[in-house]
């Protein structure tokens, strides 16, 4: 294989390592994700989706999104529990939490609620 000097040239440019720039990438993801749910979730209280035409937060990602019932249900779920849990939410937009985290955290809230309230928040820290 050949290679030329602009190819070396570019190389030398190029100072990040793949490793740091997939872990600033994937940073970047999450705290595009939780805003996102953060702007659906304002969606959601203010009823926007009437504005454009819909009956529900859900209806409009299904058809907007092309999220299936499930999805869609789920991202609303997870965009009214993170209202709900501000320390939570601000663990999201840092990119402290990502998603996976994050909906560990709020699917567990069901199961004991006095629990959650109380230990989500040290949990996050």
């Amino acid at each position: 294989m050949t290679v030329s000097l602009a190819d070396s040239a570019l190389d030398s440019l190029s100072v990040t390592h793949p490793v740091d720039e997939y872990l600033r990438l994937r940073r970047e993801a999450t705290m595009i994700e939780a805003l996102a749910a953060e702007i659906l979730g304002e969606i959601d209280t203010k009823t926007a989706y009437t504005d454009v035409g819909y009956l529900s937060t859900a209806a409009m990602l299904c058809d907007l999104v092309g999220d299936c019932a499930g999805s869609a249900a789920w991202r609303v779920a997870e965009a009214r529990s993170l209202r709900r849990h501000p320390k939570i939410a601000g663990a999201y937009t840092t990119a402290v939490l990502d998603r996976t985290w994050v909906a560990m955290l709020l699917h567990a809230e069901p199961a004991n609620p006095i629990l959650f309230r109380r230990d989500a928040p040290i949990l996050v820290d």
